[in-house]
């Protein structure tokens, strides 16, 4: 009889810990899915005409839900740039805004990252490089 109240215990628990899982994994699914549906479907559409880029993010910052994140050396913030955008998503106001500069940007969520391009390293001279020859199989 105690095996038998062993086991229906057993059983509620792994029961109420599927159930919770199961909750947790639907709320996360529905949760990603709007993250990804509003970065989607968030237009914008202004013209601001010889203003420091910083205005720019501030206004992207209060007509969305968008919060960007940035080192203070990332862009020069004494240069003034001119754009108009017509019912356009954040991705591409960004790339129209940055196209020709050093700065890159990463959206995930609605938190937009700005930073310097990475450069590729330079490769390194092959006469620095030492190689031993044996002389039966060649080059090892």
């Amino acid at each position: 009889m105690k095996n038998l109240e062993n086991n229906v215990s057993t059983n509620a628990k792994f029961i109420k810990f599927v159930l919770a899982f199961s909750f947790f994994f639907i709320s996360a699914t529905i949760y990603a899915s709007e993250l990804s549906e509003y970065n989607q479907t968030k237009k914008f559409t202004f013209e601001f005409k010889n203003v420091p880029i910083k205005d720019l993010i501030k206004h992207i910052e209060k007509e969305s839900e968008y919060v960007f994140f940035y080192y203070a050396d990332v862009f020069d913030d004494s240069k003034k740039t001119s754009i108009r955008v017509i019912d356009l998503p954040v991705d591409e106001i960004l790339n129209k805004l940055f196209d020709g500069t050093s700065v890159s940007y990463e959206i995930k969520d609605r938190q937009i990252l700005l930073k310097k391009k990475e450069t590729a390293p330079a490769s390194k001279s092959t006469t620095n490089q030492r190689q031993e020859i044996n002389p039966r199989i060649g080059k090892r």
